[in-house]
């Protein structure tokens, strides 16, 4: 009955319903805020006058701001859900060439989602990264994620610790320029990831197949 907690609350279920619901955001959202604000001058009327009175009127400001920051919020990313992202001079910046860009939009109009590993050479390196952003313009499933996530999960704990070892040993030995084990090119077969990289390692990725071929990179999968 703390108003603090009322608010609380209040802002936990506009949360909710952002995560929930997207077409009819605004009257799910202010219909139920109705019925709630309703239940709670009910439960506890003095308390809630008594806040208004105090700093209760600049928290409740600051909410409606939130408020209205996360519905548009919600409505950007819908209208660009299904098209080509605004690409700022930080994100171009990411891009390999503009063949590597292409390639990434061309999976992008792809509506099948599909596993992948965006394999990349930055520039000024010789080295292979997987850059997850790469995922992201492509709309396509990222294989590995930070296993921190699943701590009160020991089962996907584990199985996410799998993934980044295999990943891993696949990264370090396309970079030493050594044949990739086979128990990796196993794991990675059988749990059906794509790797989008440049022509020059596919000799050492034995037992993997070409999907597709570009200029200068190829998806083996």
């Amino acid at each position: 009955r703390n108003p603090h907690s009322v608010f609380f609350l209040i802002g936990l279920y506009m949360l909710l319903i952002v995560l929930l619901f997207d077409g009819k955001l605004r009257q799910v959202m202010v219909h139920g805020i109705d019925i709630l604000c309703a239940r709670i001058l009910r439960i506890c009327p003095n308390q809630i006058v008594l806040y208004f009175k105090g700093k209760g009127k600049y928290f409740v400001l600051l909410l409606l701001l939130f408020s209205l920051s996360l519905m548009n919020m919600v409505k950007k990313v819908q209208e660009v859900r299904h098209t080509t992202p605004v690409f700022n001079k930080w994100s171009h910046g990411r891009f390999i060439d503009p063949e590597f860009k292409s390639i990434l939009l061309e999976l992008r109009k792809d509506p099948q989602d599909r596993i992948f590993m965006m394999l990349s050479q930055p520039k000024g390196s010789s080295h292979l990264v997987e850059d997850q952003f790469f995922n992201w313009v492509a709309m396509k499933s990222k294989f590995t994620s930070d296993k921190a996530h699943f701590y009160l999960d020991p089962a996907m704990f584990a199985i996410a610790d799998e993934r980044l070892k295999y990943c891993q040993d696949l990264i370090t030995s396309l970079n030493q320029g050594v044949i990739v084990p086979r128990d990796t090119v196993a794991f990675l077969k059988k749990n059906k990831v794509n790797i989008l990289l440049p022509k020059k390692f596919v000799a050492l990725l034995e037992g993997m197949a070409i999907m597709k071929t570009y200029e200068t990179y190829v998806i083996m999968g």
